[in-house]
Order: C-alpha cells, then sequence, then structure tokens
C-alpha cells in the first residue's frame, strides 16, 4: 500500500485541465514517423492551424489514429495520465478496470475488422467529435471524443453503446476509468487513515466555514485527487447540507458545498455543485483540486427566457469575470463524466 502511495504521490500528477467522410481500413503498420504527415507539410504556422480545423484534416487524422492504434501516441495528456494511475492501481491492487481494447472493441480481432467515419462535428477549436462505425464480428457505434493540443487532435474519451430491454445507453470510457480510480483511491485512504483520522481536530473550523454555520454531524474521507491524502466530505442531512474541505496543512478550508437544492457531483481532481437558485436560474460552481487544495473556484448562475440567455453572474475565486472570461475557462476543463465515490460516512460526536 506505501508503494502504491509513493508512486501515486511522486509520479502522477493528472492533468486538471484540459459534413462526413467514409473510409475503411484493414491494414496497419509499425512505422510510427509516418505519423509526422498529419502536419500536412505547411509552412506558416496559422495556416497549418486553419486547415488542421478542417473536416477533412481530423478525418486525415483518424486514418492514421486506426492505422496504429497507439494510446501513447493518440490519447489525450489527460487520458493518458487517468491510465498511468489506473494502471498502478490495478497492478498493485490486483483489480482490473478495462476488458477489451478500445480501438477493436474487443479482445479479439475479427479478419475482416474495418472501420468507418460516419460524421466528423468540430465544436470549438479545441474540441471535436468523430461518429465511427467498427466491425468486429458485429457493427458497433463509436464516438471519439477528440481535443486539439500539441499542436494536434487527440482522443480524450471513447463512448460505446449499450443496449437492454429498457434502452440504448451511452458509455464513457473515461469514466470507467475514473470509478475505478475513485473506488481504489478510496481503498487506499480508508486503510491508511481510518483508524488514526480524528474528526474532532477540524469539526470546530469546519462548523465555523459552513453555510450559515450549519452543525455538520457526519463526515466521510475522500480522495479527489489522487495523491494519497485525504479532503473530508462533511453533511447535515436534516439541513440538506454537504461541504467539501481540504485539510491541507492540518487546517480546514471549505472548498465547495451544496444548499439542499444543488447536487454535489464528483469528477478526477475536481468537484462541482450544480442546482436552481429560482424560476429558470441554474447555479454552476467548480472546484479543481490539486495537493489537497483548492486550484481555484469557478462559480456562476444564469437565468435563461424561452432557452436564451437572458441574464448572469461569473466569478472566479469571489472576483466578477466577463462571460467570454468565463467561457474561455470552461473550454479549457476535460473534467470527463462525474464518477461514482462510495464514501462511508461517520457520525461526528
Amino acid at each position: 500500500m506505501k508503494k502504491i502511495l509513493f508512486l501515486i504521490v511522486c509520479s502522477i500528477m493528472i492533468m486538471i485541465m484540459g459534413s462526413c467522410r467514409e473510409n475503411q481500413t484493414t491494414g496497419g503498420s509499425s512505422d510510427v514517423d509516418s505519423l509526422m504527415t498529419d502536419s500536412l507539410s505547411v509552412g506558416d504556422v496559422s495556416v497549418a492551424n486553419s486547415v488542421k480545423h478542417t473536416v477533412e484534416y481530423i478525418a486525415q487524422r483518424i486514418d492514421s489514429i486506426y492505422e496504429y492504434k497507439e494510446d501513447n501516441d493518440f490519447c489525450s495528456a489527460n487520458y493518458l495520465e487517468l491510465d498511468e494511475v489506473a494502471s498502478i492501481y490495478s497492478r498493485d491492487l490486483g483489480y482490473v478496470y478495462l476488458d477489451c481494447d478500445h480501438w477493436i472493441t474487443g479482445n479479439d480481432i475479427d479478419e475482416q475488422w474495418s472501420y468507418t467515419v460516419k460524421e466528423i462535428k468540430i465544436i470549438s477549436d479545441t474540441k471535436a467529435i468523430a461518429d465511427i462505425l467498427i466491425h468486429n464480428f458485429k457493427d458497433q457505434q463509436v464516438i471519439l471524443d477528440l481535443v486539439f493540443e500539441r499542436d494536434d487532435w487527440y482522443v480524450n474519451d471513447f463512448y460505446t453503446f449499450y443496449t437492454d430491454n429498457k434502452g440504448t445507453y451511452k458509455l464513457s470510457e473515461k469514466k470507467k476509468i475514473g470509478d475505478f480510480i475513485a473506488q481504489c483511491a478510496q481503498i487506499v485512504i480508508a486503510d491508511k487513515y481510518d483508524k488514526v483520522f480524528s474528526i474532532n481536530k477540524y469539526i470546530k473550523r469546519m462548523n465555523e466555514q459552513s453555510w450559515d454555520k450549519i452543525s455538520l454531524k457526519e463526515y466521510a474521507l475522500m480522495d479527489i485527487d489522487h495523491d494519497g491524502k485525504p479532503e473530508v466530505c462533511a453533511r447535515n442531512m436534516e439541513d440538506g447540507y454537504v461541504a467539501v474541505f481540504s485539510i491541507a496543512e492540518d487546517t480546514p478550508t471549505l472548498m465547495i458545498d451544496s444548499r439542499g437544492v444543488e447536487d454535489l457531483q464528483f469528477y478526477n481532481h475536481c468537484i462541482s455543485s450544480v442546482g436552481s437558485c429560482g424560476p429558470e436560474c441554474t447555479r454552476y460552481s467548480y472546484c479543481p483540486v490539486k495537493d489537497s487544495k483548492a486550484v481555484y473556484k469557478y462559480s456562476c448562475w444564469e437565468i435563461y427566457e424561452n432557452e436564451t440567455l437572458k441574464e448572469g453572474s461569473y466569478k472566479l475565486d469571489d472576483k466578477e469575470i466577463t462571460k467570454e472570461e468565463a467561457d474561455k475557462l470552461c473550454s479549457s476543463w476535460h473534467f470527463g463524466e462525474p464518477i461514482e465515490i462510495e464514501l462511508k460516512w461517520k457520525p461526528i460526536q
């Protein structure tokens, strides 16, 4: 267990931030140097970037992606770092977190394996999605979530689809990895801290910082940024209040809370609170976490009328920012899907 914590603390720092063409292939190559052809040999940087933000270029990039099928060459930095954390937990705890190859959508490959690019949509300068049809013994739909970083497009998530008698479900691979990491992190934290942690050391300061000085009744330890050190989630169910505190440097500091009308959600390296603030009004709060401390706190509320934004307020660390600044900040996030964390609640005496 110490080995796990050492590896995580020393080696794993996950980065917070972060029209149709059909083509089929069954071939492959080991000459990864030829990947440089994706740059299209355009001398002017601005022209090159313009070319790279076209459906034609992204389609070419996907050809390379499926020719080589290499995570290290074609997955986003955020995906690779999550995968590295999961691999360490998998190796040292003996758990399996992925049960098939996301490139071929299976464990075995059909001799007639092929892919077809059905549609590419460019969402922004940094985001795009590609709808892919994979044939591997049967046809399967895969959505590639693409991000533009390191001067090219990389796969940030793989979405597959599952159908039962109740309907069809879209499944995120990053969410699956994130859920696995969260569960393993809880095991490690419980093993290290459950018997030695004393909430009484912090509860007075925590109550003072809680909204309306609500008295917190229960707590649970968590490790949202996987650094081997706990954050404290505390609640008072009678008032519907939940708060998450950093206890870095042995001092409790409120990072984010939910006051009954919001839902607290957890991501790898981030906590959010989303809920209503009145008729057609929505409130959002996001708090990325690194080294068991808040990187910053972003909050906003927006009022819509007939699905059109009528009014809004945006703050970063309690300072007003413009909507344009808020949009730029939000577009840099690659938190993925919310993760499931099974918190072990204990009474505060």
